[in-house]
């Protein structure tokens, strides 16, 4: 029982890392709202990116290969195309009209109002 007598009543003991541990999540926090803002940023690069190649290739199209034009401009046309109703409506009736065009081994080459209609519609939507 002697050697019972020499325990030490509680001590308190300085807690510092308490605040420590609270910079640290503050920092963590910080640094993940950093990442996703940097992530949505790049998001809207990327789209925006791919919207410009689809209109790039829309304004390089060949119009003499009828088949390959037609898909080309569904293809980027539908890229490009923005929220605006009536570009949305005068694509879809090109489109529509570009049926003829597709899926045949041989098709006819475009009309001149057919080509007309589908440089209109770039010129529109490369202004927005």
């Amino acid at each position: 029982m002697e050697q019972l007598r020499d325990i030490k009543g509680l001590v308190e003991i300085p807690f510092p890392t308490l605040w420590l541990i609270i910079a640290a999540l503050a920092l963590v926090c910080l640094l993940l709202l950093g990442a996703s803002l940097w992530y949505r940023s790049h998001q809207r690069k990327k789209a925006h990116s791919v919207r410009a190649k689809a209109l790039l290739a829309l304004k390089q199209m060949d119009f003499s290969d009828a088949k390959e034009a037609a898909y080309c401009f569904t293809h980027n046309g539908y890229l490009v195309l923005g929220e605006n109703s009536l570009h949305v409506k005068n694509f879809e009736t090109i489109v529509q009209d570009l049926e003829a065009y597709k899926f045949k081994k041989e098709v006819p080459s475009l009309d001149e109002a057919m080509t007309r209609r589908m440089q209109a519609f770039i010129k529109e939507v490369s202004h927005v």
